[in-house]
């Protein structure tokens, strides 16, 4: 069974993705920047973490920082 679902609306119309407690990435990109979402079940904590980082976009893919942690209170 899926713990997580990630959905997106493009031209296209609007698809989604599951995925377990072991994660699922996200990503938005235009060519020069972006975010990367990487959501996760961690076991110490019982909680969801959801980590943001920016990135350099499509036409570079480096994450290169960590901008936000979320995590359900």
């Amino acid at each position: 069974m899926a713990h997580f679902m990630g959905t997106v609306q493009g031209s296209r119309g609007p698809v989604s993705r599951l995925g377990g407690k072991g994660g699922l990435r996200v990503n938005a990109n235009g060519w020069n920047c972006g975010v990367a979402v990487y959501a996760r079940y961690d076991e110490k904590l019982k909680k969801d973490v959801f980590e943001v980082y920016e990135n350099s976009g499509s036409g570079h893919g480096r994450e290169t920082k960590l901008i936000a942690t979320v995590t359900a209170d």
